[in-house]
Formats: C-alpha cells, structure tokens, sequence
C-alpha cells in the first residue's frame, strides 16, 4: 500500500505498519511457546524459519521478536535471528532481589488506595488459593505453579500503578519457565498457599505493614529454595 501525493507530481510511498493484531498474534505464540518451553533456552532461528514455523509473513514476526527481547525473552542476532535466553543462578537472583522489593511495594500501595475489594475481585483471587492448596495435596508441580502465579498476577493488578504492574509482569515471565524446570527438580511444591492466604486477609483488611512483610518474607524464601535448588543441580542455565 502506498500514498500518493498527485499535486506535485511526486509519488511518495509510505510503508504501513502490519496490524497490530498481527503483531500481537505472533507476540503471544511465540511468548508461550518460549514460556512452555516448546522453544527452550539456545534456540535460535533466523526470521524467515521463524514466520514460518508461524504460518506468517516476516514483519509482525520481526516486531513481535523485538518486543521479545524488550521482555528479555531473547536477544536478536544480526543476521542470524533470534535466540531464546537462558536463565543463569545469577540472572534468577536478580530478579528475586528485584522481586523481594517491588511486589511488596505493590501491596504496600494497594492497601492505601481508595477502590473498594469487593468480592468480585477477591474471589478469583481465593479461588487460586483453593487451587494452590489442592496441588499441594495432590504433589502437582504444574497445576502449582499455574494457581501461584495466577495469584501473584491477579493480586498485582488489583492495584492502579500501571507502570509497576507492567514491570512485575515482565518478571514474572522472565522467571516462570526457569521456576518450573527447579520446582520440577524438587519433586514436590512447595508450602506456600496458607501464606498467599494470609497475604489476601491482610489486604482485605488494609494492613500495609502486614501485607508487606508476608509478601517480602514470601519472595526471600522462595529465592533461598530455587538458588539452592539451582546449585545442588549444577545446571549451567534453566
């Protein structure tokens, strides 16, 4: 498509962006498939096998890749495409420590904001417990896994700080794939749903102090756990 300028006698083309939903298509395909890890860590591949691999053209594929590595999902190789990141036992500290501050802070906000937590928007939030609780019992990583990061995403964006919640989301991507290759390696998950319990009581009942310190005391253990668990397995990346 093209547009022309006849008064001139000039005719200057203009490239059109792909449509967004596109690019969100091929974003989110290849966003779960790297977080199911259908695209495990090394993976690389130019565009053109890529789009492919998509059954689209190469511009939303390129965009959408480019929004991959600004979620730190990949890094774009000239002339070579893209590769999917690994996750170092540093790289997984890191976004711990990051953690250990900012979801903390999230509940800290939350607490002191005006909009009423009515049962509508607490009741999926119980309901992941239940499902947390219920994985315990049966030994499922996986289901584990999916009700606890359901929690932490549902109970951060109850709160009005996009750009935080925008952050945080991004972390949790970076971390999920990685969390769930150790927690596999574990056996068994962890213990964790009476406390997202206590974490929702507290903000219903807009104890920011309280909140704070479960979410902080929560985050702290939880990177203990993988960092061991990463050392004792000797694995150079998950």
């Amino acid at each position: 498509m093209s547009v022309a300028t006849r008064s001139s006698g000039i005719s200057c083309s203009m490239p059109v962006s792909p449509k967004p939903t596109r690019v969100n298509n091929a974003y989110e395909r290849l966003k779960q498939d790297i977080l199911n890890s259908e695209l495990p860590p090394g993976f690389q591949a130019p565009e053109p096998e890529i789009a492919e691999r998509l059954g689209m053209s190469r511009t939303p594929v390129r965009e959408a890749l480019i929004r991959l590595e600004a979620d730190g999902l990949v890094d774009l190789v000239p002339r070579r495409g893209a590769r999917v990141k690994g996750m170092s036992r540093q790289d997984m500290q890191d976004i711990y420590d990051i953690l250990c501050v900012l979801e903390p802070l999230a509940l800290r906000r939350l607490c002191f904001e005006d909009q009423q937590l009515d049962e509508g928007l607490l009741a999926p939030l119980r309901d992941t417990v239940a499902a947390m609780h219920q994985a315990e019992l049966d030994e499922d990583i996986d289901a584990w896994a999916d009700a606890e990061l359901d929690f932490r995403r549902l109970i951060v964006g109850l709160g009005t700080n996009r750009r935080l919640s925008i952050l945080l989301e991004a972390l949790f991507d970076q971390l999920h794939r990685g969390r769930l290759v150790l927690l596999r390696l574990m056996g068994k998950p962890p213990l964790m749903a009476e406390v997202c319990r206590d974490i929702l009581s507290a903000v219903e009942a807009r104890d920011a102090e309280l909140a704070e310190t479960l979410m902080r005391r929560c985050r702290e253990e939880a990177r203990d756990r993988m960092d061991e668990v990463f050392f004792v397995s000797r694995l150079p990346h998950v």
